[in-house]
Formats: structure tokens, C-alpha cells, sequence
């Protein structure tokens, strides 16, 4: 496709206010003059236009995957937790999936160009068509999205990804939006989807990925003060699938999620996504540790390859016992720091989540004062070889942990990750590692 900088954004955004956009085939323009010599800047500028055409207040780009993923290349004005929820999904989950791989009938919320369009979707829900949407996994509505339109970018003969666009108002995807609408992801999709993008585009997968799975921590969560660490890869193709959560839970008590996808590269990174959106939901609704693995455990082992799993170490803390809930699915155990540097070992191994149809996770509860430390790490911190062969292992992390002032939770974080790295031989590759710190008082 020919970029045309003739055309200024100007005139395109006036056009497409007026809802009667003329953008012909081979041609939409950057802001401000720019040249369209970015994926970011194309992406960013077909996002805007979209946005003015569609009345919605938030807009996504979702490019296919060699693998059959459906990552957020772009976005506009959505939340960070949607984002984060929503931000790498299977072609084969949900509404997007459906648009992306041309998987649509005669059902109204379909356009023939092969668009799903809904104006009301609660309306939708409770009507008698909501049999025939299929699996969903209902984030949007819990965002309180009425109006959400879901259109493909087809590139020559293949659909190459969709945009996801959404508004909190009903109404406001009409006829004539929506056709402009799928008339300019013809128009752009072969600009999003050239070539000379790859290397950028596998840049933003891997920071996407960075953002869903290892978001900035916040500094405090009821009380506590938290740290985090995390050396891994930085392309899409070999990051691993290492990832946290913080959550806040009723009566002030927060949840804590480290977790381990076996596998490198997109899908880890995605089925890791699915782990922990599933994970932290089912922590939200139980509270307890050991009932939220039991309850991911089944529908994760039927949505994953038969040999895959994930390790994970889930934590609900409760100022007001001073209590620790603890329960583990094959993870390393977490280690409970004293103001006097005694480390206890927390928590009894169980079977990595998925691993088997049906398992059990046992809680353990344990009582924590005022100065003490919560550290839970991945088990790239400790399987590092250095030259000779032997690993960092469990051993060496408590000699070091005794040494160590606990006060700032990101200087322990930090120090253990960089002693990991200084102990690997540069010859070795390593693992991903993890380490997210809590003091607790």
C-alpha cells in the first residue's frame, strides 16, 4: 500500500466526523503531518480514525500471531485492568477469536462484511440470541460496555487481525459507521501488516506481554509494602511465562499470585495471561488460597496443550489476624522473614495447576508480627548453574536472605535477583526469574 502524504489528518478526522470519511484504498494519513514510517504512528493514527468514525470511547488493534494468538497490538483510552485482562487472548477464545478466524453465521449481531456489532449488549445477553454467541469470557460487560463492534483488517485473502472498539453508551454504532468502519480496516490493513513492521511489532509483543504479566507494582496494598524484580527475556519469541498478581480483597486483606507457565515464546506468555486472570478472579470470589487452585485447576487443564502447567504460590494476607494463608501448586515455597532475619520455609508442595484432571491444595495458615517479610520467587532464581555445574538452589538464597536488612522490600527483591545473576556463568542460559517482596508491617 502506497501512504499518501498528500492527504493531512486534518481532512481525514474532518471526514470522518461528519461520519462520510473518502479515504480511498491506498491511502490514511498521520497526525501532524508525520510520515506513516512506524507501526506505532500507523497503528495509533488508525485507532483515532476509528474512534472518531464509531462514537466509541475506546479502540484496539489485534494482530494474529503465526501461533494463533490475539494480542493487543495498539490501543486507545481503555482501563489498565481491562488491558491487562484483555490484552493477549487465544484466537480461539471469544468474540475477537470468532471475527479473526471468519467464524460467523447468520445471527443478526453479524455484518455481512463479517463484523459483530451490538448496541446494547445486556440486551443482547438476555435475549434469545445469546445461545449462539458462544464462549465468552464477559470482561466487556463487566467494564459496562454497551455498545462494542468487533471488525475484521483483512489483508489481501486473509483476515490478519480485528479491531475491537466499545462504548459505555448504547446506540452508537449505526449502519453507516460500521460500513465506513470495516471499509477502512480494508483500507489499512496493508500497512499494519507489512513486513518492515515485524521487528516493531515483536518489540510491542514483548512490552505487551511485559504489561499483562508484569505490571509496575503498586508501592503499598493495604499496608503492605511491596517490591518486586524480574530479569527475563525482552523478545515476544523467547520470553517465558513467569507472572504476578496483587489484589485488593474484602476486610482489607490482599491477595498475593506468583506463578510459572512451562514454555517460552507467545503461547507461554498467553496461557500464563489465561492462568492469572483466571486465578485472580477465583481468589476474589473465595478468599482462600487452596479453593481458587481447585477451582482453576480443571477448566485451565482443559484449555491447555496436555503438556504444559503451571507452578504457582497464592497468598491471601490479613492485617487484622496478622495471618498468612497459604497454599502452593508445585512452586518453590515462600519464605517468611522475622525482624531478627529468621527465615521460616512456607507451605507444602502440591501438583502444578493443570498438571492433573483433579487435585487437591492444601491452606496452610501462619501467623506473622509487625516487622516480618514475605518473599515468593519463581524457580528461575535458584535453578541458575555457574561454571562448574552446581545451581544457586534454595540453600544459598537463605544463607543470603539472613544477611540482608529487609526494610526496603525493592532493594531485597533487587539484591536477590542480582546475586542469582552474578552466581549464573554467562554461558549458561537461565531461566526467567521472579521475586516479588511484602513486608507485612
Amino acid at each position: 500500500m502506497v501512504v499518501r502524504e498528500s492527504l493531512r489528518s486534518s481532512e481525514m478526522m474532518d471526514a470522518a466526523n461528519s461520519g462520510s470519511a473518502d479515504v480511498s484504498n491506498d491511502e490514511f494519513a498521520a497526525p501532524d503531518g508525520q510520515n506513516l514510517t512506524t507501526f506505532d504512528t500507523a497503528a495509533a493514527t488508525f485507532l483515532e480514525i476509528v474512534e472518531s468514525i464509531s462514537h466509541c470511547e475506546t479502540a484496539m488493534l489485534r494482530l494474529v500471531t503465526n501461533d494463533d494468538w490475539l494480542p493487543s497490538h495498539a490501543s486507545q483510552d481503555y482501563s489498565a485492568s481491562f488491558l491487562r485482562d484483555e490484552g493477549l487472548i487465544a484466537a480461539s477464545e471469544c468474540m475477537c477469536g470468532r471475527v479473526a478466524r471468519g467464524d460467523i453465521d447468520a445471527a443478526s449481531f453479524f455484518t455481512p462484511g463479517g463484523s459483530f456489532v451490538t448496541n446494547d449488549a445486556d440486551a443482547l445477553l438476555a435475549g434469545p440470541e445469546a445461545q449462539l454467541l458462544g464462549l465468552v469470557r464477559g470482561r466487556c460487560l463487566d467494564e459496562g460496555f454497551k455498545s462494542i463492534g468487533i471488525f475484521p483488517v483483512r489483508a489481501s485473502d486473509r483476515i490478519a487481525g480485528v479491531v475491537h472498539v466499545a462504548s459505555k453508551e448504547a446506540n452508537r454504532l449505526d449502519p453507516s459507521a460500521t460500513a465506513e468502519i470495516e471499509r477502512l480496516c480494508a483500507t489499512a490493513a496493508g500497512v499494519l501488516a507489512e513486513p518492515r513492521f515485524l521487528q516493531e511489532r515483536d518489540g510491542i509483543l514483548a512490552s505487551c506481554i511485559t504489561r499483562i504479566l508484569l505490571p509496575t507494582p503498586p508501592l503499598e496494598a493495604n499496608g503492605l509494602s511491596l517490591g518486586l524484580d524480574f530479569r527475563g527475556a525482552t523478545l515476544a519469541s523467547v520470553v517465558g511465562g513467569d507472572f504476578y498478581d496483587v489484589i485488593g480483597l474484602s476486610g482489607g486483606r490482599t491477595g498475593i499470585i506468583v506463578g510459572d507457565f512451562a514454555g517460552q515464546g507467545m503461547g507461554a506468555a498467553g496461557f500464563a495471561a489465561r492462568c492469572r486472570f483466571m486465578l485472580s478472579k477465583a481468589l476474589r470470589d473465595t478468599q482462600n488460597p487452596g479453593v481458587a487452585l481447585e477451582q482453576v485447576n480443571e477448566p485451565l487443564r482443559d484449555s491447555i496443550p496436555p503438556d504444559r502447567f503451571a507452578t504457582i504460590a497464592c497468598v491471601v494476607v490479613d492485617p487484622a489476624l496478622g495471618e498468612l494463608a497459604l497454599a502452593l501448586a508445585g512452586h518453590p515455597s515462600p519464605l517468611l522473614v522475622d525482624g531478627g532475619a529468621e527465615v521460616t520455609v512456607l507451605g507444602n508442595s502440591g501438583v502444578p495447576l493443570g498438571a492433573l484432571d483433579r487435585s487437591e491444595y492444601e491452606t496452610t495458615r501462619v501467623r506473622y508480627g509487625p516487622a516480618h517479610t514475605l518473599i515468593v520467587y519463581t524457580d528461575g532464581l535458584t535453578d541458575v548453574r555457574n561454571a562448574d555445574g552446581s545451581f544457586f538452589e534454595e540453600d544459598k538464597l537463605l544463607s543470603l536472605v539472613r544477611t540482608l536488612e529487609t526494610g526496603d522490600p525493592q532493594a531485597v527483591a533487587r539484591t536477590l535477583c542480582s546475586a542469582s545473576d552474578a552466581f549464573a556463568s554467562p554461558r549458561t542460559r537461565d531461566d526467567d526469574k521472579l521475586v516479588l517482596v511484602a513486608r507485612l508491617g
